[in-house]
């Protein structure tokens, strides 16, 4: 499914790492074109896509890096957008950081809620994954329920030992999709509430 924003939104703050105060800009994007960062303080505003191929680093945040340009501390909001269901969006960033906000996703979700999500006029070419039959995984650490909704969708339960948290994950997005599930699920365990 190829879902973008219904409409630009625009937040600004200071980067944890480097104290700049940045503008982020989010715009709808096409079908196709993924999640992107589009450095507008450089000259062309060169294109980092957001891809797991694309990460440099992380250590103490999420960098990702193309010879022309760089973004760093890119995991909550690219966290946000992959959890509220948006495949394609292009971000407008006026510096190397994303803004760190409070500190978790929450500012990003709220934003993406304000606008909206639509769906593409068309479907790309681009396989999808359909779940038939239920499955379930059970290790030390807790379980995974994975169940078929509505055929292309996933519902994906995680249980663990801190707590009941459900987390409720369309699939069909890029490939960095374990990482962002993983800083939305960090946030949810710092915050010790659920994210539905």
């Amino acid at each position: 499914m190829n879902r973008t924003i219904g409409a630009s939104f625009e937040r600004s703050g200071v980067g944890l790492h480097s104290g700049v105060t940045t503008r982020v800009r989010v715009l709808p994007a096409g079908v196709g074109e993924g999640r992107y960062f589009a450095r507008v303080d450089l000259p062309k505003a060169p294109v980092v896509p957001a891809k797991v191929e694309g990460v440099a680093q992380t250590v103490v945040s999420t960098e990702l890096a193309q010879p022309e340009a760089q973004v760093r501390t890119v995991e909550h909001l690219l966290a946000a957008l992959a959890a509220s269901g948006v495949d394609n969006a292009r971000i407008e960033i006026d510096s190397a950081e994303v803004p760190l906000m409070d500190g978790s996703a929450q500012d990003w979700v709220e934003a993406v809620a304000q606008v909206g999500i639509v769906r593409s006029e068309r479907e790309s070419d681009t396989p999808h994954f359909s779940l038939l039959t239920p499955h379930f995984y059970q290790s030390r650490s807790g379980f995974r329920k994975r169940m078929p909704l509505l055929g292309r969708f996933l519902l994906l339960r995680f249980v663990l030992p801190t707590g009941l948290i459900s987390i409720y994950q369309q699939l069909g997005i890029n490939g960095i999709v374990g990482v962002l599930l993983r800083a939305v699920l960090q946030q949810v365990l710092l915050r010790h509430e659920p994210l539905v």
